[in-house]
């Protein structure tokens, strides 16, 4: 755990170009019982309350325990120290179209969560899961009308992951959400985000559905422990290309100058 938050802290050593601001991930989240190993970790490091602590919690990553035990769950990492909240729905009820009861059940998790100040809530859909689109809109609105701080498509663990037109159809429910009750909700996206332009997809569809107000870390993150790597990797490799093409660049604007001098010599040479 000390090493996982010293990785998040301190992304990379040194940045091939200026950067003035703090670059490191939005929270990093792990199971209930490793809670307090990584609080302490981020206290060592100087970092508490710069990254935030998420926990998965509530029977992750199934959701098919009974709910007394999710409850409990969740208050353990809250207890442990954890500032927000990754719970999944039991999908069942989703499924079978009881709607009171996935609102009741989630309206139960938010109530643990306001026990001791208001803690984040990140509801999974599982959207892969759910059969329809229909299925993720509905789910999508009682998980935001039940506390919801955030929507999250999945826990990374299904065979269908995140997926662009899910995403257009929570960022839609989200929208209407904030018709209704005049307050933003936030969308992560999670599971089979891996490359740069996956990320940026993500980017532009949250700008063009939810706006520029939503690409902040309190409304829009992404949930991909191999991104963060592969963007490292991309913006190293990008630079190392363009330091090489710089470099020929001036060895041949050398070489030119060169011949140019020699031409002179050669020309004066001939004048005398």
């Amino acid at each position: 755990m000390e090493a996982l938050c010293k990785k998040a802290t301190t992304i990379v050593e040194q940045l091939p170009f200026e950067w003035n601001k703090q670059l490191h991930p939005a929270g990093i989240c792990i199971y209930p019982s490793r809670v307090k190993d990584v609080v302490a970790s981020l206290k060592k490091l100087k970092k508490s309350g710069v990254i935030k602590v998420a926990s998965v919690a509530g029977g992750f990553p199934s959701g098919q325990y009974p709910l007394e035990t999710r409850l409990s769950e969740v208050r353990c990492a809250i207890e442990y120290g954890a500032q927000e909240v990754d719970v999944v729905i039991d999908r069942s009820l989703v499924l079978n179209h009881e709607w009171v009861e996935l609102y009741n059940e989630l309206v139960a998790i938010r109530k643990v969560c306001n026990e001791k100040g208001k803690v984040c809530l990140k509801v999974i859909l599982s959207t892969g899961e759910l059969c329809n689109l229909k299925n993720i809109y509905k789910t999508s609105m009682i998980a935001m009308f039940a506390g919801a701080n955030f929507i999250k498509t999945s826990t990374g663990k299904e065979e269908v992951n995140a997926t662009l037109p899910v995403g257009i159809v929570m960022c839609r429910a989200i929208k209407e959400y904030e018709r209704l009750t005049s307050t933003k909700v936030g969308f992560k996206p999670a599971g089979g985000i891996k490359t740069v332009l996956d990320a940026l997809e993500w980017m532009v569809l949250i700008k063009e559905e939810l706006g520029q107000d939503w690409l902040t870390s309190c409304r829009f993150r992404i949930g991909a422990s191999s991104l963060l790597d592969n963007i490292i990797n991309d913006i190293n490799s990008t630079y190392d290309v363009n330091m090489t093409l710089k470099s020929k660049e001036l060895e041949d604007f050398k070489n030119e100058s060169d011949v140019e001098k020699s031409e002179k010599k050669v020309k004066l040479k001939k004048e005398s």
